[in-house]
């Protein structure tokens, strides 16, 4: 660090008003870093001025209350670089007054000294700081003078908010009047001041910093007093930070001093973590062991190359484990044991980072540090050089997670009892006085450091940056060195390509230079610069070529100047020469063009040839059809034999015929000429007997086959344009499929709306070239039918049996519907929905019974269609169905409350469904009543007319026989008179047509009931509190009940007997429900109804009897809750109640022969 001149541009203008700044540590730079950066990393400011107010928030609530004028003293004027070169932006920091003012505007300006020009650069944001922007882009190149600063700025007062303004020339300051900086134009610095043996200092951010040496050396106007430069520096760089919004942390040195570095070379240890026997992390197809070595090296390379004052040994230098069959844990304690013997200051080792699961979003660089403990120096110089590798990774993109300490998770300690560190290398080093530290470079498993990861040069870059950090924490020396060349050449001037080739040899020294570049202008426009990176040849010699496009194509004499680089970007000017370069243009005298297609015609190649001085050729391909010409251009590439090629592709104009091509040549430089011209002709596609075969008019398909197609270029696609002629006429295009020797399609003729009738269709077909032409046109008839509907009467006219056939296109047709109505009665219309049978025909039944009527019945036929709408087709149909004749009707009474009605000689081309008689006494003609008269076998039907029903009137009646066909036609087939009520007899036969019945008078006494059930069994104690405590009483209600709604008793005591087992029970059904029949138990555990006496459980079973056994309303209230599922009337005799048994297939009981048995227990009970 000593005997290193370093220069500060600085002038003593006032009173130091900084003087009792406390300062905090200033960032650093290695020696020889000619650049100064400081990144923003404001999100960790703590503490920071909110004070400052916008002008939207001056302007509310706290106005100023005046203006005054304003007398500021400068305090610095720092600019960011002396020479920027275009399109880069210029940036000037600047200080003035207390440093507590909140500046709501400034302006600075500054002068063009080549042009007289005046250029200003407004404040960038309002605050304590005087930031300002210029960018190259807005002002030409040339030498800027900084002239005045002119400034508003806000103060809380007494009188409230008061605005100051205030003007400063600049050029009025001693030792200010010539402060400039150049935009594509050097500067001297001139006016320095000597300071040497300048202490160092720091200002800590969290990735960059600024020394204090570096900071001297910048071009500064800066008030102080009685300060030395180190002092001077110290300021500046907390001050510039400051202004680039950086935190500034208070912390001891953060670099080494020269005590704390060990008299002659620092002994750097470098471990590449891991190896090929204790494998790394790995993600992403990253190795950790394989990359941490390559970064070790680039490391190594880099100190060993750049500074003088360091020796670097490495803990393994192969993918080999340095301890061949030690653990991981043995082989890092040897390495850090290794690293003792040669005498190490600091171990570095290398690592990559990863989560372990999968994909992460942590990304970035950390660095592990010792702590505090046991020994302090090693934690401190661990710190520092930490802090320093941090920096230089943030420097690369990398997220910057900090440096930490981790410590012990197991509580072990170091020989003095303090908590030890948790890493093995550094716990081990720190026990040898030796500073340790754990580079996490990035994370593997992070898809983003993966592909940073991915790069070699990224490797290397990792490396360098490594060694910087300890560069700049061991401050490290290098060598002052001259870059100087043998010499700088021009050659291959093409003046035809408007280029030349630049030739650097001899640079030196070459281990110091890491990249030349070549600065190229005309001299004509210094403003068409471009630079021009160097491919290093080896040897010292470095190569480019220019270009005049880079250059706007300006034509003339070329100024060259070489710099070089070395590894920290400092630039150092080598050589400069010039040369002239002139346009060549082409001659078409000697140019022949020639247009020649291949076999296939799918593409024409064309070539010129004897062309001298053309740049570029192209070619502009036009072909005329049907009046319209289409153009396209194309590009044409040199050959080695100095002819121009180009390829055409039919297929990009997809046309046939003759076309035509115009060379033109083109330099360089932008000159165009015609040269020369030609032609080529490209035939069509051809087709050969188009047929049409496989008609299917049930499905409403068929097939075209296209023979002898054929196109020179391949036939690519036939298409079929189909257009039928007759009715809504439709055009389809369809795409024939290649088979053998011909092509095939299918055609659907629902794309016509199934039309038969005339088609006619247009092959079209397109070749390789993506021609497409219509080559052929045919047409097509198909046969047209007509309708067919038959109607035919059915199963003694209870049917009606409907078809329709030949409706066209059987595919077409979505649905036929007959509309059927009586025409004689003029009854509704009703439709019925056809099905369409094996054959294609559609048929559908109609029943009679849908109207109930005799007489004219006509039909007519609808068709949907494929839009869901339906059409009539084919002619309507009619047909008779007859009527209901004949009938005598015989009467006879049964007793004085009842007379039997019979009635027989029905005439009927249908089944006589049921037979009804109306009936009323002539003296109370409301008093009517409608009995179902049952069937006594041998056409004839009997009805017991009971006075009951129609008030108790006894005596002459009117009767209507109302007969209804099974086809639902219904008629008063006879009426007449009839006596009813007069005679003595009181018997009622059960019997009717051999089966028992349900309805009617009961025939069994209580006595009978009590004798048969005592037989069996003795009555059960759980009824002695109901309302039938006894066996009587049970029974009594039985015949009560049976009474009240004319069900003979014995069938329903007979019937309950069955269902609880002479009310045992034991079943799903149990004795408290009072559910004497099994109503609604159904099976599988149901329970059935439940009852709350005996009575209304008797109730609701002879309700259920009733309801199977006529249609008579009842006499008491419903008790019975599924009286309204049965089908009434459906049960009337005994031996029916039995599914099986019933011709309905309606019934009480599942079993069969359920109401034999029921019968049986009849016979029993009678018999008491």
């Amino acid at each position: 660090m000593k005997n290193k001149m370093k220069h500060i541009l600085a002038m003593l203008l006032a009173l130091c008003l900084f003087a009792e700044t406390p300062l905090t540590a200033i960032p650093v730079l290695a020696e020889g870093t000619d650049e100064v950066t400081v990144t923003d990393v404001s999100e960790t400011v703590s503490g920071a001025d909110t004070s400052a107010q916008t002008e939207q928030e001056t302007l509310s609530g706290n106005q100023p209350a005046s203006v005054k004028e304003a007398d500021l003293l400068l305090n610095y004027l720092y600019v960011e670089n002396m020479y920027i070169e275009s399109p880069a932006a210029e940036k000037i920091y600047v200080s003035a007054g207390s440093g507590q003012e909140q500046f709501t505007k400034a302006v600075l300006t500054m002068q063009n000294k080549e042009t007289g020009e005046s250029t200003e650069a407004s404040l960038a944001e309002p605050g304590k700081d005087l930031v300002f922007t210029l960018d190259s882009s807005t002002c030409g190149a040339g030498i800027y003078q900084i002239k005045a600063l002119s400034y508003t700025y806000e103060e809380e007062t007494a009188e409230g908010m008061v605005s100051y303004a205030g003007n400063m020339d600049i050029t009025q300051i001693p030792g200010m009047e010539d402060i400039c900086f150049g935009i594509d134009r050097e500067v001297a610095v001139e006016n320095t001041v000597a300071l040497e043996d300048f202490a160092d200092a720091q200002v800590e951010a969290d990735t960059q910093s600024i020394s204090a040496e570096e900071a001297a050396e910048l071009p500064i106007v800066r008030i102080s007093q009685s300060t030395d430069a180190q002092t001077t520096g110290q300021q500046l760089a907390q001050a510039i930070a400051q202004a680039k919004g950086l935190t500034v942390q208070t912390q001891a040195a953060d670099d080494l001093d020269s005590d704390q570095i060990s008299a002659g070379s620092v002994v750097v240890v470098l471990d590449a973590g891991h190896d090929d026997s204790h494998a790394g992390t790995r993600a992403n197809g990253l190795t950790e062991e394989s990359m941490t070595i390559k970064v070790a090296n680039y490391c190594k390379e880099y100190l060993e190359a750049n500074y003088t004052n360091v020796v670097v040994y490495m803990t393994r230098t192969s993918g080999a484990c340095p301890h061949p069959g030690t653990s991981s844990t043995d082989d890092n304690a040897a390495r850090v044991d290794y690293a003792h013997s040669v005498g190490a200051d600091m171990y570095v080792s290398i690592h990559f980072n990863s989560t372990g699961v999968g994909a992460t979003t942590a990304t970035g660089a950390m660095v592990f540090y010792p702590n505090s403990n046991y020994n302090n120096d090693a934690g401190s110089k661990g710190s520092v050089t930490a802090a320093k590798i941090i920096e230089q990774l943030a420097k690369l993109g990398l997220k910057n997670n900090g440096i930490k300490i981790r410590n012990s998770e197991d509580n072990t300690t170091y020989p003095d009892g303090s908590l030890a560190d948790y890493y093995g290398v550094i716990r081990r080093s720190k026990l040898y006085g030796i500073p340790a530290i754990i580079v996490e470079h990035a994370f593997v498993n992070n898809p983003s450091d993966a592909a940073f990861l991915s790069s070699e040069d990224n490797l290397k870059k990792l490396g360098v940056a490594d060694a910087l950090g300890i560069a700049n924490a061991w401050n490290l020396s290098t060598e002052e060195v001259e870059y100087d060349a043998d010499d700088l050449l021009v050659s291959d001037v093409d003046g035809v390509n408007g280029s030349f080739k630049i030739t650097l040899k001899g640079a030196t020294p070459t281990s110091r230079i890491a990249s030349v570049k070549f600065k190229v202008y005309p001299t004509s426009d210094s403003s068409a610069s471009y630079v021009y990176t160097a491919t290093d040849e080896g040897k010292g010699t470095y190569t480019a070529t220019a270009n005049v496009a880079n250059h706007n194509k300006e034509t003339g004499t070329y100024k060259i100047i070489a710099y070089a680089y070395d590894a920290m970007g400092k630039k150092h000017q080598l050589r400069s020469t010039t040369t002239k370069i002139e346009e060549q243009k082409a001659d078409p005298s000697a140019m022949k063009l020639t247009a020649k297609l291949n076999k296939k015609q799918t593409i024409a190649t064309l070539s010129l040839t004897g062309n001298q001085g053309s740049a570029k050729v192209s070619y502009k391909v036009s072909i005329k059809e049907s009046g319209k010409t289409t153009k396209k251009t194309y590009d044409a590439k040199l050959q080695d034999d100095g002819s121009w090629l180009s390829s055409v592709k039919i297929a990009d104009f997809k046309k046939a015929g003759t076309y035509e091509v115009v060379a033109y040549s083109k330099s360089y430089f932008g000159t165009t000429t015609k040269v020369a011209t030609g032609s080529f002709t490209v035939d069509g596609p051809s087709v050969g007997a188009v047929t049409v075969r496989k008609i299917n008019l049930n499905k409403g398909t068929f097939r075209l086959r296209l023979k002898n197609v054929a196109s020179a270029s391949k036939v690519k696609s036939v298409k079929v344009k189909v257009r039928n002629l007759e009715g809504k006429k439709k055009t389809k295009t369809y795409t024939a499929k290649k088979k053998g020797s011909y092509y095939d399609l299918s055609v659907a003729m629902k794309d016509y709306g199934y039309a038969l009738g005339k088609y006619r269709f247009t092959v079209q077909v397109t070749d390789g070239n993506g021609i497409t032409k219509g080559v052929k046109v045919v047409t097509y008839t198909f046969e047209k039918k007509d309708p067919v509907i038959t109607a035919k009467l059915k199963s003694k006219e209870t049917k009606l049996l409907l078809t329709a056939e030949d409706l066209g296109i059987a595919a077409a047709v979505k649905g036929v519907r007959f509309r059927v109505y009586n025409v004689d009665t003029g009854s509704k219309k009703k439709n019925y929905e056809a099905k369409k049978d094996a054959k294609g025909a559609f048929k559908a039944t109609v029943k009679i019974s849908d109207f109930g009527m005799s007489g004219t019945y006509k039909i007519q036929a609808y068709v949907k269609g494929t839009n869901g709408k339906y059409k009539k087709v084919g002619k309507a149909q009619k047909v008779e169905v007859s009527d209901i004749l004949g009938g005598e009707a015989v009467s006879r009474e049964k007793n004085e409350t009842g007379s039997y009605l019979t009635v027989s000689s029905i005439s009927a081309n249908t089944v006589v469904e049921k037979v009804e008689v109306k009936a009323w006494p002539v003296e109370k003609t409301k008093a009517k009543y409608t009995y179902k008269a049952s069937d006594r076998g041998n056409g004839k039907y009997r009805a017991l007319i009971q006075t009951k029903n129609h008030d108790n009137v006894k005596g002459e009646y009117r009767y209507q026989v109302i007969v209804t066909g099974k086809n639902g036609v219904s008629k008063v087939l006879l009426k007449g008179k009839m006596t009813v009520g007069d005679a003595n007899d009181n018997t009622d036969d059960p019997y009717e047509n051999g089966k028992y019945t349900i309805t009617g008078s009961s025939t069994v006494t209580v006595s009978q009931m009590v004798s048969y059930y005592q037989s069996r069994t003795f009555y059960p104690s759980f009824y002695g509190g109901s309302d039938a405590a006894t066996i009587k009483k049970f029974c009594q209600i039985y015949l009560d009940e049976c009474k009240a709604e004319n069900i003979r008793a014995e069938v329903a005591f007979a019937q309950a007997m069955k269902e609880t087992n002479f009310l045992r029970f034991g079943g799903d059904v149990s004795i408290t429900q009072y559910n004497f029949a099994g109503i609604g138990a159904v099976g599988g555990g149901a329970k059935g109804q439940s009852f709350s006496s005996v009575r209304l459980g008797i109730r609701a079973q002879i309700q259920h009897l009733k309801a199977y056994a006529n249609y008579d309303a009842l006499n008491n209230g419903c008790v019975d809750p599924r009286f309204t599922y049965v089908s009434r009337g459906t049960a009337p005799y005994v031996e029916w109640l039995g599914i099986p048994d019933n011709p309905y297939g309606k019934g009480w009981a599942t079993a069969q022969n359920y109401g034999s048995s029921i019968l049986q227990m009849i016979k029993d009970i009678k018999s008491r």
